[in-house]
Formats: C-alpha cells, structure tokens, sequence
C-alpha cells in the first residue's frame, strides 16, 4: 500500500513540475 502512495506522489511531483515548466516557458515565449 505505501508502494501506491509514494508512486502517487512521486506522479504528482512530476505532473507540477511540467505545469510549472510549461507556464514558465508561456511567460518567456510571451515576454
């Protein structure tokens, strides 16, 4: 069950970082 738990989180860790990687390169595309 913890196996789940870390996975779980780990995908969410990864899922933030590309919604912060892709917001990040919108605003240096834009300005």
């Amino acid at each position: 069950m913890e196996v789940y738990v870390n996975m779980w989180r780990w995908s969410r860790h990864v899922l933030l970082a590309i919604c912060d990687a892709e917001i990040l390169g919108a605003t240096l595309r834009d300005g």
